[in-house]
């Protein structure tokens, strides 16, 4: 597979989502008393995202495994999403998206670039076309082509790429049971508790639960 590549001088002011908020927090979720840890990204994708996450990792001791990632994300900016699923595909981290949370915008990048992908009952994927500080102008129309391509080199079926081709910047088309069908998206039920599974805030411990019960299945 090619690598992903948009990156272009104009491109760097693109975003495909409006928000302008904090930039992704990275959090560490130890997995019981097990060497595996999941990494959780939640927030706006920005500038050095991509870094900062290289930085978090190459800091975690020696002794942990990273089991997956969890994103919950609005989207951000199209290069910096770009870099990340890079990331995301090399190390092939799989990718869940929590209750309540979303992966949408610039994030469905790092959807798309994860080999195994798993979503709640609630969680939405969303896609539309790219902006230019809010309009579609010829560099934004560039920008959708190059996403375009490299989700067709990801692997995303022609029915999922239609709809971020037709979908105007301003508005967002949500991924449907048979879109996530068509990706072998897995969506996850909430499954019976187990102890001695740290707590992790509001994101659903019997959801992750039943998440790394589908990963250790396969």
């Amino acid at each position: 597979m090619k690598k992903l590549r948009i990156i272009a001088p104009a491109l760097f002011v693109l975003a495909l989502s409006t928000s302008s908020g904090h930039a992704l927090q990275y959090e560490k979720m130890a997995i019981g008393n097990t060497s595996k840890i999941l990494v959780m990204a939640r927030g706006n994708i920005n500038n050095g995202d991509t870094q900062r996450l290289l930085g978090f990792l190459l800091a975690l001791p020696a002794s942990d495994r990273v089991a997956g990632m969890i994103v919950d994300s609005p989207g951000g900016g199209l290069v910096e999403a770009e870099s990340l699923a890079g990331v995301i595909r090399r190390a092939a981290f799989p990718l869940f998206v929590p209750p309540g949370g979303q992966c949408s915008s610039a994030c469905f990048l790092l959807f798309a670039a994860a080999p195994s992908r798993f979503v709640a009952t609630d969680a939405l994927i969303g896609v539309h076309r790219a902006s230019e500080n809010g309009k579609e102008t010829i560099a934004a129309k560039t920008a959708t082509t190059a996403m375009i391509k490299d989700a067709w080199e990801l692997g995303v079926p022609e029915q999922v790429i239609m709809k971020l081709a037709q979908t105007p910047a301003n508005q967002k088309s949500w991924l449907s049971q048979s879109d996530f069908a068509a990706m072998r998206v897995s969506i996850v039920e909430r499954g019976p508790r187990r102890a001695g599974f740290t707590e992790v805030h509001v994101v659903d411990r019997q959801q992750i639960e039943a998440w790394l019960a589908l990963l250790s299945a396969r």
